[in-house]
């Protein structure tokens, strides 16, 4: 990872990461104090003139994107310096350890540096409110105090841990490290001053680990790691352990313990512990315990181990392909699954139309129908396809598949298709009178029409076997 390097007034160090547009492509350097001064006058990166002024004495920097982000940080510097006064300002300019000062509403790290700091800095937070914009090219340690936090991380790696104000951690670049001691740390991707509600840029390309109840928001191209301890610090103050990350695009989001993803695209995510998503498409979800999706489309997802993936609300539908082993799936309304993977696997169809096709399983199968019109399709391994009271089409699959219908949860006008195409082939009958005279008579009273049979249960259940013209009593199960 490279760096824009702006020394004098400010001496930030920013690392710029490429962003989902493919604009920024990097990092340059601009180590001229003329920089600077048009940077730091730069109150509106949406002028172009300005844009143009700030490239041209910036060393390179190439695209408007670029532009706009270098005079984004020096903008945001610049008001909050201007915002504490000259006597509202706190300098770090070396390494060691530091207490804010009281009276401080700004502290600035390396601004007066004649060469871009890189030390190792420890800060400890106070009980005001104060803005930090951190140039340091090395680590700094932060610990908050009760006042409310908002540190611009600019610079090199940070490692903050919240205090029980409300903390704001602006990312860019670099690994940064956030704790959820004590209150709710929210981790940004955007970058505003301080009351602002448009955000200037996005800082992008960080790679961020958050411990203990932790918000991440409006991250994009990050890498970011979740750790839910049920309270690192041993529940001095931690109370809330669970992390969110929300918004954002092209992460990669790895989860150890309990996870909640929202509005998430574009995305990798894999969670060891129970993991909800909520929104967002296009995402690839590989979750190992309970899993909760809601509202989420054209998909993947990967459950593995015993697990229970629901999905809830969703008012266009989900399409998701789901492979995994010993997985317990609950549907909703307008899920079009495929089932991949070699373990066992439970679908229960919710209230709308669904379809869950096994086809490429090898493990064994059970899926249920609900009271919608669902389609069922068998794989490659042992398969129980029970209909429920909608209009049901239940195919077989490769290996034995049984069909069953229960008496008091059926009902509809259900198609059973490739009855004859696998040895093994059953019908289960719940319920019903299933004595040999029973069966017999609902054989003698088939209609066979088409080169399919048709027959109808004591519920008026019908059944209609595609390609069978040849139904005989050792078909049902008893």
């Amino acid at each position: 990872m490279g760096y824009v390097t702006v020394t004098g007034a400010t001496g930030l160090t920013l690392g710029i990461n490429q962003d989902s547009s493919q604009i920024i492509q990097g990092l340059q350097q601009a180590g001229e104090q003329a920089a600077l001064q048009v940077l730091s006058n730069v109150m509106d990166v949406s002028d172009a003139s300005m844009r143009v002024d700030a490239v041209s004495v910036a060393g390179g920097v190439t695209s408007d994107a670029e532009a706009a982000r270098v005079a984004g940080v020096a903008m945001i510097d610049g008001a909050l310096r201007t915002a504490a006064g000259a006597d509202g300002v706190q300098e770090i300019t070396g390494g060691g350890t530091f207490t804010t000062q009281g009276g401080v509403s700004a502290i600035d790290i390396g601004s007066t540096t004649s060469t871009p700091l890189n030390q190792g800095i420890s800060l400890n937070g106070g009980d005001r409110a104060v803005n930090i914009m951190d140039g340091n090219l090395g680590t700094v340690e932060f610990n908050a105090g009760s006042g409310d936090v908002n540190y611009y991380a600019a610079g090199g790696n940070t490692v903050f841990v919240s205090g029980t104000g409300n903390d704001l951690v602006h990312t860019m670049g670099g690994s940064d490290t956030v704790y959820g001691y004590a209150g709710t740390p929210t981790v940004s991707g955007d970058w505003t001053t301080p009351g602002a509600t448009a955000s200037a840029f996005n800082g992008g390309g960080s790679s961020i680990e958050v411990i203990d109840g932790v918000v991440v928001s409006n991250e994009s191209n990050d890498t970011i790691t979740t750790y839910d301890d049920g309270g690192f610090f041993e529940g001095e103050y931690t109370k809330q352990t669970i992390n969110t990350v929300q918004g954002g695009q092209n992460d990669v989001i790895s989860g150890h313990g309990r996870l909640s993803v929202d509005s998430v695209s574009d995305s990798s995510i894999t969670a060891d512990g129970a993991l909800s998503v909520s929104g967002g498409s296009n995402d690839t979800i590989s979750a190992s315990m309970s899993t909760q999706v809601d509202g989420l489309d054209s998909s993947v997802i990967q459950v593995s181990v015993p697990g229970t993936l629901t999905f809830i609300g969703g008012s266009n539908g989900v399409s998701d392909t789901v492979s995994g082993t010993n997985a317990t799936i609950f549907g909703t309304a307008g899920l079009d699954l495929a089932a991949h993977g070699s373990g066992s696997m439970t679908f229960h169809a919710g209230s709308g139309n669904e379809t869950l096709d096994g086809g490429l399983s090898g493990g064994t199968l059970r899926l249920i129908a609900g009271s919608g019109n669902d389609t069922l399709i068998g794989g490659n391994g042992q398969a129980m396809l029970q209909a429920g009271s909608g209009n049901d089409v239940l195919t077989a699959g490769h290996a034995g598949t049984e069909f069953d219908f229960i008496k008091g949860q059926a009902g509809g006008t259900d198609i059973i298709q490739d009855f004859a195409g696998a040895s093994g082939n059953v019908i289960k009958l719940s319920g019903y009178d299933t004595t040999p005279a029973s069966i017999q008579s609902m054989l003698d009273h088939a209609t066979i029409a088409g080169g399919s049979t048709t027959i109808s249960l004591e519920d008026s259940t019908r059944l209609t076997f595609v390609g069978v013209t040849d139904l005989k009593a050792q078909n049902f199960k008893v």
